[in-house]
């Protein structure tokens, strides 16, 4: 297994073709801002394929662009994980 060089980064499988799902925690900066804002898919080539409110402990699979997100969220992505670790570093 990698090493979570991370500390948003909570978990990951490994996949095929150096990709692999991440679940992690959202960093600062994309707190309060939208998923159609954050472009993650465009600028760093990774989906986000749930969302997971741990306080309500609401999933929502494929969530909408308009889904802002909160620091109480747990962001399930697929993504190679140098995509992934450049993405948290925002």
């Amino acid at each position: 297994a990698r090493n979570l060089a991370s500390p948003n980064i909570l978990d990951m499988l490994e996949m095929a073709g150096g990709y692999a799902l991440h679940e992690l925690a959202p960093p600062k900066g994309f707190v309060g801002k939208s998923l159609i804002e954050l472009d993650l898919r465009r600028r760093y080539n990774i989906l986000v394929l749930g969302i997971k409110d741990v306080l309500t402990d609401e999933f929502v699979l494929m969530p909408e662009a308009d889904r802002k997100l909160k620091d109480s969220d747990v962001l399930l992505v697929l993504g190679q994980a140098k995509d992934v670790d450049r993405a948290m570093k925002l």
